[in-house]
């Protein structure tokens, strides 16, 4: 298990301290792990969740055969 960056999970992603910000106070990104009283990041783990939760979105958006119910 790693323990990201607010610099390193934004890479990641490809979105914005201000986006990442935004995500977290609205609940719609991972929480950040208190490292030490003054420091904190993000698991990686739960960052590539996240990204692969954005993926299936897109799919059963996209209407993918593979994901349609009954199929």
């Amino acid at each position: 298990m790693q323990i990201l960056s607010i610099k390193e999970a934004c890479k990641r992603v490809g979105i914005s301290r201000t986006t990442v910000w935004q995500l977290t106070r609205e609940g719609k990104f991972p929480g950040l792990v208190r490292i030490t009283p003054k420091r904190k990041g993000y698991v990686d783990s739960e960052i590539e969740a996240w990204i692969s939760e954005r993926i299936l979105e897109r799919d059963f958006e996209a209407g993918s055969p593979g994901l349609r119910c009954g199929k």
